[in-house]
């Protein structure tokens, strides 16, 4: 890294910026309706939203933060639903994009401290902040670092506020 030029000397070495592209797709839509005068939206990509304004009851957007059991399909399953105007929302878990290996579940976030799949028992972070884009990479990283660090760290973040989401070892969630 040289200011704001990244040099990759390594064939091997790959940069993803997958984990807060729905986020920043979602802040540029809600950005393009602002300009064209638009003042109530919901913009949702991939569960990454964006609100402003009212919906159509004249009520705040109701928005449902899935339980994060393996296999569900989105908003089949809520585990609370939240009321949000003029701000985003971002979710980032371990059960939608896993792999099974040996019975094992393996998750598709990567520690980068250690470089192996995350291993514990947060299930899901779901942020809310001002722009998606930063509540897309709030949510991951507190998903990264667990249920301690990333709460801490949540914490000493100003506004913003987040729903952490664990797996107990009896199956269920708190």
């Amino acid at each position: 890294l040289n200011g704001n030029l990244l040099i990759k000397n390594n064939v091997d070495v790959q940069i993803d910026l997958g984990a807060v592209a729905k986020g920043f797709a979602v802040d540029v839509i809600a950005e393009f309706l602002e300009r064209k005068g638009v003042r109530h939206y919901f913009v949702e990509i991939g569960g990454e939203i964006v609100t402003h304004g009212l919906n159509k009851d004249s009520e705040l957007w109701k928005i449902g933060i899935d339980r994060p059991t393996f296999g569900g399909s989105p908003g089949a399953d809520l585990q609370h639903v939240i009321q949000l105007t003029n701000m985003a929302i971002a979710s980032s878990g371990d059960y939608r994009n896993y792999r099974e290996v040996e019975g094992k579940r393996i998750s598709h976030s990567i520690d980068p401290r250690t470089g192996s799949p995350i291993a514990h028992n947060l299930a899901s972070v779901s942020v809310i902040a001002n722009t998606c884009l930063i509540a897309d990479g709030l949510s991951t990283s507190a998903m990264v670092m667990g249920q301690e660090e990333g709460l801490s760290w949540l914490e000493s973040k100003d506004g913003v506020e987040g729903l952490l989401i664990t797996r107990e070892a009896d199956g269920s969630f708190k």
